[in-house]
This record gives structure tokens, sequence and C-alpha cells, in this order.
């Protein structure tokens, strides 16, 4: 069996099957709810083709970009990086294995689709995240710009210079968070690179980012809150390693922060964090049946899962993959509701 037909039989393995046993149907994936519809796919040909001079070396509008891009108030070094993306010339899986340098061109961070520049910045499931939720809330999915560099200098042509900078910001903190992931192993979380691009504005330009939302504000000195007296609260992690692995872990705790119940998995998955971030609210549920607790409130630092669980609008790829599932064990299980906090505290051990 060769490399690659190795690969794809673990990946197939890894799946997760869902015991409600849905039929299968196609998704729309330029819609956040699956369903195509022609002004959408007008849309996403539109963007595609508004901003076609900037392929144009010799345009005027070219020259100006650049020098744009170079005015820029943000670090050299993200200058640099910002140049290399809008001329595709950073090293993305698809440009190695173009020069033999790899044999997989799969994004490992999400699993789905070749890792070009275009599709880790822009549309991997696991970025998504990190341009939905940060101040400026650009759903690049939704409305696609065909590649970094489009997407780049539609903003400058119609955004402020700081929201420029702070996209610009963002984008190299994806790129850094993901080379952590392939060279350091680091889990890749899309919670921790809206904070590190917020963190790097406010460093850099002495304010927060621009259209800030208070509601997504980061408070790092966060602590895990108790439930009320009666009450007992689930809190969940997970981690995604590379080749498919991934590792779950949970804890119930009652007001007083004793542990009632705790438990951990290392197991084959195949999906996005976010999904096996699901997954382990999905075992913990299933644990905590049949330890035949109930009467519990189920504490996550997914904001994406959380709001689906809540019925907020999100994805229906998400949805239905693990939302569903996730809802109906939670009938059988006692649970009370689903609560979002921030990672910082969402500890899964006893303070």
């Amino acid at each position: 069996m060769s490399c690659r037909v190795a690969h794809d039989a673990r990946r197939i393995c890894a799946m997760h099957l869902s015991r409600r046993l849905p039929a299968d149907k196609m998704i729309w994936k330029y819609f956040r709810n699956g369903i195509f519809w022609v002004k959408t796919a007008y849309y996403t040909l539109k963007r595609q083709t508004e901003v076609t001079y900037t392929n144009n070396p010799s345009s005027s509008s070219l020259n100006e970009a650049w020098k744009k891009l170079w005015n820029l108030r943000i670090l050299p070094k993200i200058k640099h990086f910002s140049w290399r993306a809008c001329l595709n010339a950073l090293p993305t899986k698809d440009k190695m294995l173009e020069k033999n340098m790899a044999t997989d061109p799969v994004c490992a961070i999400c699993g789905d689709g070749t890792e070009t520049l275009n599709h880790l910045i822009l549309e991997c499931r696991e970025t998504l995240p990190v341009w939905i939720y940060n101040p400026i809330r650009i759903d690049t999915i939704k409305v696609p710009f065909g590649s970094y560099k489009n997407f780049l200098w539609c903003q400058m042509n119609s955004s402020p210079a700081e929201t420029v900078e702070f996209i610009c910001i963002t984008a190299w903190c994806i790129w850094t968070a993901r080379n952590s992931f392939y060279f350091d192993h680091t889990p890749f979380n899309a919670e921790q690179v809206r904070l590190k691009a917020q963190n790097l504005f406010l460093e850099t330009h002495g304010r927060k980012p621009p259209r800030l939302d208070k509601e997504h504000t980061i408070t790092v000195t966060a602590k895990w809150k108790p439930p009320a007296p009666g009450v007992l609260k689930l809190n969940t992690d997970a981690a995604l390693f590379n080749e498919g692995d991934a590792g779950l872990g949970f804890i119930l705790r009652d007001h007083a922060g004793r542990s009632v119940l705790a438990g951990a998995k290392r197991t084959m998955m195949e999906g996005s964090s976010i999904f096996v971030e699901g997954m382990a609210i999905l075992f913990a549920l299933r644990s905590i049946n049949d330890a035949g607790l109930h009467g519990f409130e189920v504490e996550s630092d997914c904001k994406i899962l959380v709001d689906g669980l809540q019925g907020k609008d999100i994805p229906d790829t998400h949805r239905d993959l693990i939302c569903e599932d996730i809802l109906g064990a939670a009938k059988f299980s006692g649970c009370i509701n689903f609560i979002f906090t921030l990672r910082e505290a969402n500890k899964l051990h006893t303070p």
C-alpha cells in the first residue's frame, strides 16, 4: 500500500460516524447555511474578478498598492511577511510539493483541502473563527476574495489604514501559529491567535484595534467560576495532533470546586479543532450518563461551538457534524445549558 493510500485510509478510519445516521447532503461552502443560491454564486465571481487589475504589474494602481503596503504602521517583519504573501512566495505545502520538498499537500491543521496560502489564511476551518470573531469581523468564506493579495488590496481601497494594519497583523499571527503547529507541535487555537493579534496591535498603536466589540474583549485574568450550589459544572478541552490523533479531556466539579468525575483519552479522529472540541463534550456527556449523574452545565472555550449549541447562527457544516449529536446526548444526560468561557478560565485542574 502506497504512503498516500495509507494516509487516506487512516483519515477515513478516524472519521466520526453519527449515531443519528443523518442523510448525506450537498454543502455550498460559500454561504453560511450551506445552501446554494444564484446570488451567492454571482457575488463569489464578482469578488474574485473585481480586483483582477492587481495581476497587472504595469498598472499604476498596482504601484500605489505597493506604496500603501510599505507605508503601513506595522513591524518590519510583518511588512516583509505581507509582501511575500501578496507575491504568494511563502513556503506553504503546495509550494513545497512543487519543489519536491513535501509529499502531502493536505492542510494538517484542518485535514481538509490543499494547504495553499489562500486556504491557510482565509478558508481553513480553523482560521475562519479568527476573522469572524475579531474586531473587524470578516467572513472570508461568505465573501471569498480569490487570493490573499486580492483580499488585502480590496481592504486597502475601501478601509482605513488601521484596519489594513490589523488585517496584516492577524494574517501574520495565523502564519506564526501555523509554523508552531508544524515545528513545535503546538495545537492551533484560534482564540489565542485572535488575542495575540489584538495585543500586538495594542503594543504598536497604543490603542485597541478599530471597531473593537466589547462582547469579544479578552480578559487574561479570567478564572474558573463555580456553579450554583446543587449544580455541577462540566469543563472540557481537546487537542488536535498531527496524523489524525486527538486528545479529549473533561472534569465535572461541584460548587466547591471538588472533582466529581473526570476522564481523558487519546484517539484517532478526523476533523477540525471545532469538531474535536465537540467530540470532547460528547465524550464527557456519555461518560456522565454512564455514571448516572444529572443537573450540570457545560462550559467550553470554543465560541463557535457554544454559539451553535445555544441556537445561534453558525455555519451548518459545524452544526450538522457535531452540534446535533451533542444536543441529542444532552437530553439524556441532564444538561442544563451551555456556556462560553475564555481559555484562561477553562482549566481542567481543580483551582
